[in-house]
């Protein structure tokens, strides 16, 4: 009887059990797409001297000289940045005067997050740690933080190339949905350097 009793529970389960799993699976199939048919809108560019290239939105444009002032003050601006039409989702690029070693890395995160945690009390940390991107050592940090045009979220890259500090950013404003945080980490991935 016992053994009746809980064989019967076990194939009352099975429907639940297989309907989760099917409704999983479908929802990764989902996801999946949804990354093919992104991928399909992004094209490779050569940047910084063709020496570097990256998946980029085909819609993205060089932003002009007077909203790249607007949007960054200082004059220690990105060397390049790629927007969409509105400016509110945008790739940079920086190579920088300052020497980089490879071996410096681990110095240059806790330099940049440092000075970011510092900047940013109250940002939402996604991660700050060294990876490899396609066989080159990078640091990455990815967080959340205010600012002026509300809540921003940056995916920042770095690494030593030709013996000089390479930045590369990937930023939107939360408003244009956090799908774009899995799509800029594919852009930022995506970097090739030769």
């Amino acid at each position: 009887m016992r053994l009746t009793r809980l064989s019967l529970i076990f194939v009352l389960m099975l429907p639940i059990q297989s309907c989760g799993e099917s409704s999983i699976q479908r929802d990764l199939a989902q996801q999946k797409a949804a990354q093919m048919s992104f991928q399909s809108l992004l094209d490779r560019r050569d940047l910084i001297k063709n020496k570097v290239s990256v998946l980029v939105p085909k819609a993205f444009n060089d932003l002009d000289l007077e909203n790249l002032r607007r949007k960054y003050p200082n004059e220690n601006r990105p060397d390049i940045v790629l927007s969409n039409s509105d400016g509110t989702i945008n790739l940079t690029f920086a190579h920088k005067p300052n020497r980089l070693r490879p071996d410096q890395l681990e110095l240059a995160l806790g330099s940049i997050s440092t000075g970011f945690r510092k900047l940013y009390p109250s940002a939402t940390w996604y991660r700050d740690e060294i990876v490899n991107i396609n066989s080159r050592k990078f640091f990455i940090v990815e967080l959340t933080h205010p600012s002026l045009d509300g809540d921003i979220h940056n995916i920042i890259a770095g690494t030593s190339f030709e013996g000089r500090f390479m930045l590369i950013g990937f930023n939107f404003t939360v408003e244009e949905g956090m799908e774009w945080a899995s799509r800029g980490r594919t852009i930022v991935e995506s970097i090739q350097i030769k």
